[in-house]
């Protein structure tokens, strides 16, 4: 597959340090891309540039090699759904799929086709004589999705299309978006501020904040190795625990930590060698394991919170004046305000630098 969309140092200005900035970015051929963030990261401002909905202040936009600079939003072959997908409540759920056809023309016969065909992709099939105010939430936000989708576009651009739903149906609706993707074969580009869903989704994720673009990269990529701070406490929940150490010395593999509370030490991890202050030792909750007693690569604690959660317990632990996640098998048990050791993986922590929260793992 080669490269469908390119954006190009692309830039909007709102008003001062509003809009984005200088942002670069590209899409494969029948790619899924999930633009992640929180509100205000730039992500619909991003959508409606490449729509042509807004005109750019600078940067290029180029669909097949072919700058969309002067090419009017109607004939750049992209069709979008909007997060308020805005039905037409006296129309049919079938006429409210088909007016995109119908705007262009399109002949009867090829309308039912069409309309009936991504109306059972999309599962509203049985519901397109009704009207919205007949149908439920779900359903209209599958007819939104539908009428983006009828639309022969090369490019289909999906401002969180299922943000509106229920926790149950969102999680439902992840699936029937890989299984459609995978149908019509088409480049999608997916805004959501959801990291679950640019983790299950994406073939690429795109992670913008404040404008500017923080990461890229492969769903495992950007958890696995994130780039900061920023995007390591963006993805998962619970976040990356952060704990922070006055010195940080690696030597050989072996990271030594001092802090207010005492020192420890971690052997057999990949960082490069570095002696450096103001440091963040971080870690995912499922990455590390609890102990009663002191040993190779762990850290010292307290028990502060416990929370049972079906099969399993999530502890929350206070490291000096920090606390921290630890996720368990629900057999392991502590009490409240019980000593307990956290054992490090050395390969799956990371070290951020505490004041502009960049990684250092790729840094001597």
């Amino acid at each position: 597959m080669g490269d469908h969309l390119q954006i190009r140092n692309l830039t909007k200005e709102y008003s001062k340090g509003k809009g984005i900035h200088d942002i670069s970015f590209s899409c494969a051929e029948g790619s899924f891309t999930v633009i992640l963030g929180p509100s205000g990261a730039g992500k619909t401002t991003t959508l409606n540039l490449i729509a042509g909905l807004l005109q750019p202040d600078g940067g290029v936009i180029e669909m097949y090699g072919h700058n969309l600079e002067r090419v009017q939003p109607g004939q750049r072959r992209v069709s979008m759904a909007f997060e308020d997908y805005a039905l037409y409540p006296t129309h049919s759920i079938f006429e409210n799929i088909a007016s995109p056809l119908r705007a262009r023309k399109v002949n009867d016969a090829t309308i039912q086709e069409k309309v009936m065909a991504i109306a059972e992709l999309v599962g509203i099939d049985k519901h397109v004589h009704k009207l919205p105010s007949q149908v439920s939430g779900g359903q209209k936000q599958r007819t939104g999705l539908a009428r983006c989708l009828v639309r022969d576009a090369d490019i289909y651009l999906l401002d969180e299309p299922i943000a509106h739903l229920d926790a149950k149906l969102r999680h439902r609706m992840r699936g029937e978006f890989k299984r459609i993707h995978k149908e019509l074969g088409k480049t999608m580009v997916y805004v959501s501020h959801d990291y679950r869903e640019a983790l299950a989704l994406a073939d690429t994720v795109v992670i913008m904040d404040g404008g500017h673009i923080v990461q890229i990269g492969t769903p495992d990529e950007v958890f696995s190795k994130p780039r900061n701070t920023f995007v390591a406490t963006l993805l998962g929940d619970p976040p990356m625990n952060l704990v922070p150490f006055d010195t940080v010395n690696v030597s050989g593999g072996t990271l030594e930590m001092v802090s207010s509370v005492g020192c420890s030490a971690i052997s057999g991890t990949a960082f490069p060698d570095m002696e450096r202050g103001d440091t963040q030792l971080g870690f995912r909750d499922f990455t590390v394991e609890l102990a009663a007693d002191a040993s190779d690569n762990t850290i010292a604690g307290s028990v502060y919170v416990v929370e049972p959660i079906e099969d399993q317990r999530v502890y929350t632990i206070t490291v000096g004046d920090h606390r921290v996640k630890v996720r368990t098998d629900r057999s392991v048990q502590f009490d409240l305000n019980a000593p307990v050791h956290i054992r490090l993986n050395p390969q799956k922590i990371h070290l951020f630098d505490t004041q502009t929260g960049e990684s250092l793992e790729g840094r001597g």
